[in-house]
């Protein structure tokens, strides 16, 4: 049987001079000077995140609070979004004094 899996989604975005690499669905975010590292670095996040819930016992009780569901091949897949959109919100004026 192979080894199970986790399907994520990540994102990869410039701030200050550095590549960051995002999986937002676990919270996990990591950063490199290029887009190869940044993935591989991200990469290193993710697996060290998975091994210290499975560490802790937690790995399948916090996939599940965060909207993860096994298939029947094993492998944990995020909840389908009905859609994804971008909002914008005012912020009275006063938040900010």
């Amino acid at each position: 049987m192979d080894k199970p899996r986790i399907k994520l989604k990540t994102e990869f975005f410039e701030e200050d001079g550095n590549i960051v690499g995002l999986a937002p669905q676990i919270n996990v975010s990591s950063f490199g000077d290029t887009l190869p590292d940044a993935r591989r670095s991200l990469q290193e996040a993710i697996d060290l995140w998975i091994e210290g819930c499975m560490e802790m016992g937690t790995l399948e009780q916090v996939l599940e609070e965060d909207g993860f569901e096994r298939l029947s091949d094993g492998t944990w897949a995020h909840r389908l979004s009905l859609a994804q959109e971008d909002m914008t919100i005012a912020i009275p004026e006063k938040s900010f004094a």
